[in-house]
This record gives C-alpha cells, sequence and structure tokens, in this order.
C-alpha cells in the first residue's frame, strides 16, 4: 500500500488492468485517489547533496510498476548516474597504463615476450 501511495493509483490501475490482475474491491477502495508524489517531496535538507537530478531520473527508471517500462540492469547501468563512477574507473585505468608505460620505458633492453596465433608465448633475451 505504500507504494501506491508515492507512486499513485493511476499508474498502478492501468498496471492491474494490463496485466488482468484483481484485487479486492476493499483494498482498492482503499487505494483510490492516490497522487503521484514528487521524487522532490522526498527530498530533505539532510539528504539534499544526495540527491542530483542524476539519481532522481535513475530513481525514476526503476520505481516503476510496470516491469517493461522499468529500466533493465543493463540500462541503470549505463544510466548518466554511474557517470562519476565510469570516470573514476576511466582514470584509474589510465593512471594505470601510465604507469606500466613508464616502467616498461626504463626497464629497456629486458627481456621481450611474444604471443604468436596458436597462444605459445616465447621469450627472447638480447644477446650481449
Amino acid at each position: 500500500m505504500r507504494i501506491v501511495r508515492v507512486l499513485g493509483t493511476d499508474d498502478f490501475v492501468k498496471f492491474l488492468k494490463k496485466n488482468n490482475l484483481t484485487l479486492d474491491a476493499t483494498f482498492l477502495q482503499q487505494l483510490t485517489g492516490q497522487t503521484r508524489k514528487p521524487w522532490s517531496s522526498f527530498v530533505t535538507p539532510e539528504v539534499e547533496h544526495l540527491c542530483s537530478p542524476e539519481a532522481i531520473s535513475f530513481l525514476d527508471g526503476l520505481l516503476v510498476y510496470d516491469l517493461p517500462a522499468r529500466l533493465t540492469a543493463k540500462e541503470a547501468m549505463a544510466h548518466p548516474y554511474f557517470d562519476p563512477v565510469r570516470d573514476e574507473i576511466k582514470a584509474e585505468i589510465a593512471a594505470e597504463a601510465a604507469t606500466a608505460a613508464s616502467g616498461a620505458v626504463r626497464a629497456g633492453g629486458g627481456a621481450a615476450a611474444a604471443v604468436d596465433s596458436t597462444g605459445a608465448s616465447s621469450v627472447e633475451t638480447p644477446k650481449a
């Protein structure tokens, strides 16, 4: 019942009809007239710093009655809400690559590894 109080009755009734579901009339009567609450109504000063437009959009895409209208896991992971996480991972990968590249340049003249088309590897050491 709490979900209907937040997401509203209109979409819930549409969901029930679309899926040929029925509820006890008494229960349905208790739910009628609930309007969808805007997500902004749940944002308090204490959590305002956590509630970016991307966070609200992400939440809105997940909290949907109708499964086909809900974000899939793949869509959720691609949502702009996760852009900062992706940016951080890209920066870490770039830093690791730069560190590895500078280490390889400093090592210079060491053994060179190769992998042929069969997947076999060989190591060549420079001759003195």
